[in-house]
C-alpha cells in the first residue's frame, strides 16, 4: 500500500511535534518538541481534523469494535514502538504521553495494538526494545504475556474477554 500523502495544512501540530519525512517507504517519524510528565495530555483527537474511516487501512486508528478514525494530521506519522512513548485513549479522544512522560527529542510512538484488532497491513517490528514482540498484526494474534503491562483501549479488552472467554480479562 503506497504511503498516505498529506492532505492538509502541515505542520498539523507545530507546537508539539517535528516530522522527520524519509523517501523510503514507512520510514519517516516524529519526534517531541515537548516535555511531559507521565500521563499529561499530548494531544486531542478532533473532529476535524479527525474523520470516521469508511474502512480500515494501515493509516486508520481503530476507536471502537467497528469503529475507525482517519487522523488527517501529522499525528499519522507516530510510529509503533513495543515500548511507546505515547498511549492512544481513542475511548477519551486524547493522546497522552506515557508512563515514563516524554522528552524533548523523543521519538514519538504508540502501541499499535492497545488500537488495533486486526492490522490491515501487519508488519515485522524493527523497534529494537528487549520487550519487541516481533510481528504486529493486532491484539487478536498476541498472546497475554505480550500484552502483559501494557495499556489497551477499552475495545481492545472487550475483544480480548470475548476471545479468551472469560468475564473479567485484564493484561
Amino acid at each position: 500500500m503506497a504511503p498516505i500523502k498529506p492532505h492538509w495544512v502541515q505542520p498539523s501540530h507545530p507546537d508539539r511535534l517535528h516530522l522527520i519525512i524519509n523517501e523510503a517507504e514507512f520510514t519517516s517519524k516524529s519526534i517531541s518538541k515537548i516535555a511531559l510528565p507521565p500521563f499529561a495530555l499530548f494531544a486531542k483527537l478532533e473532529y476535524p481534523p479527525c474523520t470516521p474511516a469508511e474502512k480500515p487501512t494501515y493509516a486508520t486508528v481503530q476507536c471502537g469494535r467497528n469503529k475507525h478514525l482517519d487522523l488527517n494530521s501529522d499525528l499519522l506519522y507516530i510510529n509503533h514502538s513495543c515500548e511507546p512513548s505515547l498511549i492512544f485513549d481513542t475511548g477519551n479522544m486524547n493522546v497522552i504521553a506515557g508512563p515514563k512522560g516524554i522528552q524533548i527529542g523523543e521519538e514519538l510512538t504508540f502501541f499499535y495494538p492497545s488500537t488495533e484488532w486486526t492490522m490491515a497491513q501487519p508488519f515485522t517490528c524493527l523497534c529494537g526494545k528487549p520487550t519487541c514482540r516481533a510481528r504486529i498484526s493486532g491484539a487478536r494474534d498476541m498472546t497475554d504475556a505480550q500484552l502483559s503491562g501494557i495499556w489497551l483501549n477499552g475495545h481492545i479488552r472487550e475483544l480480548l474477554e470475548e476471545q479468551r472467554g472469560g468475564p473479567n480479562y485484564s493484561s
